[in-house]
């Protein structure tokens, strides 16, 4: 979920992998299983996601 957060508000692999101590590769990894999880294709759909379930949680 912490990738997928990053990089959905605009972050690169390399910036997210910085930030939690993690090798881009294995950022790469962790979208990969998220966009096949989540039938979604790109970063935006990831930041669209994230957004209306957050906002869902919150109500």
């Amino acid at each position: 979920m912490s990738v997928a957060r990053l990089f959905g508000e605009g972050l690169t692999y390399k910036a997210v992998a910085r930030r939690l101590g993690l090798s881009p590769a294995t950022v790469r990894h962790h979208l990969r299983q998220a966009y096949s999880k989540l039938h979604i294709q790109n970063k935006g759909e990831i930041a669209w996601l994230l957004t209306h379930a957050e906002a869902a949680m919150a109500q």
